[in-house]
């Protein structure tokens, strides 16, 4: 039973086709609904359910903007500058503190680019977790490197990765309830 410790309306995040600047199968609403779901799960391990909540934001931005398929540095600067301002309120709207809207952005910003040395404490932890739970949905690739994987939980969930892929690829998802529904089944 998947309980939603987080106090996330997850209803209030409904992902729709015109919020993509590009349509994709690969970085779809499917990739952003798995990437969303990854963050809650990896982010049991934490302990930390604000951070989790933060960084649940940023997976939902995460991939909005992208131009194309290809390896791409910009995407997630262009998210935090485009789709960031349009779910601002959203955020707020769910206990997301005014003065942490910052770290949404710089782990937005971030998870399109190489690792690096992060900005401490919340920014880390958000950043990290987002980039894992991003990287666990590399299965749908064939190409995860578990070494790339930043918490040392995080290569625990490769096979339900895999599973969950399998299960959600072909789905036309509706809202994340069902998202859960359906990693819960697995």
């Amino acid at each position: 039973m998947f309980k939603n410790t987080y106090n996330i309306p997850f209803e209030k995040f409904i992902i729709k086709d015109e919020y993509f600047q590009h349509f994709s199968a690969i970085h779809g609403k499917n990739h952003v609904y798995r990437v969303m779901f990854h963050v809650l799960n990896l982010g049991h391990n934490l302990n930390d359910d604000y951070v989790t909540k933060l960084a649940f934001c940023a997976a939902f931005i995460h991939d909005f903007e992208r131009l194309h398929d290809d390896y791409c540095l910009e995407h997630g600067q262009w998210a935090s500058e485009y789709s960031f301002p349009k779910f601002k309120n959203l955020f707020l709207s769910i206990g997301v503190n005014v003065e942490d809207l910052d770290v949404i952005v710089y782990a937005t910003k971030m998870h399109s680019l190489p690792d690096q040395e992060y900005l401490s404490g919340i920014y880390k932890k958000v950043t990290m977790l987002l980039k894992d739970a991003d990287g666990l949905d590399r299965v749908r690739l064939g190409d995860l490197d578990v070494s790339y994987l930043r918490l040392p939980f995080s290569a625990n969930y490769v096979h339900f990765a895999q599973d969950f892929f399998r299960a959600i690829e072909r789905v036309d998802i509706e809202n994340f309830n069902e998202v859960i529904e359906i990693a819960v089944s697995l």
